[in-house]
């Protein structure tokens, strides 16, 4: 059978009926309909974080989607993975380069055959607006009463679903991830509006908000840092945010938050004793919350891993001078 419920839940359905009712415990007034010949089979991923969930779907039969609203309270995002298949919606054929937006109580009809896929966002409304107005504070961010597809080029999806598998695959909402996944939505949505531009700065100006961003990291990073909380404390949208913090310090702004960890972790094993002092918590206390992925990355930057470090005292290497 299928439990929807415990974070990180990957699951197979092989009867169209137990997809439905796992969608509709989930708030979903939706009926599926099988449209094909043959055994049905979907292969679902599902995290729910409470302020938001995330979904993941191969769909192995060919189906109609019949959905009259979603989660009360909740906006949606629906990623189409075509390929060489196909999806509708209303009618329209849906593209890899087809955002989806679903708002609270809108309809959609979807028909999507074997082979497809893809990734749904459920976040709270009042989340979510609160986060597009603090990364385009100066933009007006229309947000459609009905079902809406924003076109792009496919190659925006990468960052989008990068971000869900990793998401996913830790079976846990992260703070961080998150916000870069709903800027990453939000700045699409934006960027698909006419007459939205980036705001033109100074040099002077732009160089003042990169470092006001950097002190903020510096005073940070041993906690969540959110792309929302940098623009309140500098004042200014995502795109100006990130565009001027990568022209002065040639790094992204998620890279040099990374870096920096990094940094300071690996200060951290090679003033420690090794004999009463581990990896985990010096780790944890520098802003780490993922060790599968910190050491994978540590190694990368240092040329050993963490433990390695520890246990050989050397002299301190930055990624930076």
């Amino acid at each position: 059978m299928y439990d929807m419920s415990p974070n990180g839940t990957a699951v197979t359905f092989s009867a169209v009926e137990e997809l439905e009712e796992a969608a509709r415990s989930s708030g979903w007034d939706v009926d599926y309909r099988q449209i094909s010949k043959g055994r049905f089979s979907t292969e679902h991923a599902f995290l729910d974080g409470g302020e938001i969930s995330l979904t993941s779907v191969n769909f192995k039969s060919q189906l109609q989607i019949l959905a009259r609203g979603s989660p009360e309270g909740f906006v949606g995002f629906f990623l189409p993975r075509i390929a060489s298949a196909e999806a509708t919606m209303f009618g329209t054929n849906l593209t890899d380069g087809g955002l989806v937006f679903f708002p609270d109580g809108s309809e959609m009809d979807f028909v999507v055959s074997e082979g497809t896929g893809n990734e749904t966002i459920l976040v709270r409304e009042d989340e979510f607006r609160a986060v597009a107005g603090a990364l385009a504070p100066s933009e007006t961010l229309s947000f459609p009463e009905a079902t809406t597809i924003y076109q792009a080029d496919p190659a925006r999806f990468a960052p989008a679903r990068r971000e869900i598998s990793s998401i996913l695959r830790m079976g846990c909402v992260d703070a961080e991830a998150v916000s870069r996944l709903l800027a990453i939505l939000a700045l699409w949505m934006t960027d698909a509006s006419p007459g939205l531009r980036a705001e033109p700065l100074r040099k002077g100006r732009a160089a003042a908000i990169a470092r006001r961003a950097r002190a903020f990291i510096e005073d940070n990073y041993q906690n969540k840092i959110r792309l929302e909380d940098l623009c309140t404390c500098t004042e200014v949208g995502a795109r100006t945010l990130q565009r001027c913090f990568a022209s002065y310090f040639q790094i992204g702004v998620f890279e040099y938050i990374k870096v920096r960890r990094l940094n300071a972790v690996r200060r951290a094993l090679v003033a420690a004793d090794p004999s009463v002092d581990s990896v985990t918590p010096i780790a944890s206390v520098n802003g780490i919350s993922h060790l599968g992925r910190f050491s994978t990355e540590y190694r990368a930057y240092f040329g050993e891993s963490p433990s390695e470090t520890l246990a050989v005292r050397k002299p301190i290497v930055a990624v930076w001078r």
